[in-house]
């Protein structure tokens, strides 16, 4: 081959290079503006009868991660903070559902952050190892069970958030950037049901049992008398 041509082949082949290198980077899909990934409490609403429940009474909320953007975002971290009022409840648990196939991060490999309790609040969060990402439509991110602490005095009620929505609880994508993000809080109320209040239910109950037995029962006496006159 005559010299001269060996530059030129590397000038296009450095150009078709580029070129092919900047399809790929403007074919690469991105998630539309203004889409963001929801956290929120599942149940959103824990409502808990005075008069049944215990003191020490446990039970569990969900914290979930919810993406519809097309695609889905791609997550490497995550973290919830979840703050409640300590004088009615305690955190007495807190972890990720490692073992369920939906969980955000399952199959891969993690750093296997611990859960860290504080007065008031619990933070429950994850992180990837290496190159990979995750994404998921919906996917359950953090479990926290609760008791109770105290119940309320009569004629009242008491509420506390199950607050997600603080500056703690967030997302981060591979390059460990804070992705968009809507936090949906929970609530926990328990109302007081006063004793004579049950107790008049229990009451009407009572009657209303009473007045159906004694119906049957007077059915029952008539039904002989009624078969005699038909056979007359």
């Amino acid at each position: 081959m005559p010299e001269g041509v060996y530059p030129m082949n590397k000038k296009l082949s450095a150009v078709l290079l580029a070129l092919i290198f900047s399809i790929v980077l403007t074919a690469k899909p991105a998630n539309a503006a203004g889409e963001a990934v929801e956290f929120y409490v599942d149940p959103s609403q824990i409502l808990l009868n005075s008069s049944t429940v215990p003191i020490g009474f446990k039970f569990n909320v969900t914290v979930m991660w919810s993406d519809t953007a097309s695609p889905l975002h791609e997550a490497y971290a995550y973290q919830v903070t979840m703050q409640y009022n300590a004088t009615l409840l305690n955190c007495t648990n807190a972890w990720k559902p490692t073992w369920d196939n939906t969980w955000l991060f399952y199959g891969k490999t993690i750093v296997g952050l611990l859960s860290e309790y504080r007065v008031g609040e619990t933070l429950v969060g994850e992180s990837l190892l290496g190159v990979s990402s995750a994404s998921s439509s919906l996917a359950p991110i953090a479990i926290f069970e609760f008791e109770v602490l105290t119940k309320p005095p009569e004629g009242q009620t008491y509420t506390s958030a199950l607050n997600i929505n603080n500056i703690d609880t967030y997302w981060l994508d591979f390059d460990l950037n804070e992705g968009p993000i809507i936090k949906t809080n929970g609530t926990y109320i328990i109302p007081e049901f006063p004793q004579n209040i049950v107790l008049i239910m229990a009451i009407l109950a009572l009657c209303f049992v009473s007045i159906i037995l004694s119906k049957r029962n007077m059915y029952k006496t008539k039904s002989p008398h009624a078969r005699v006159n038909l056979a007359i």
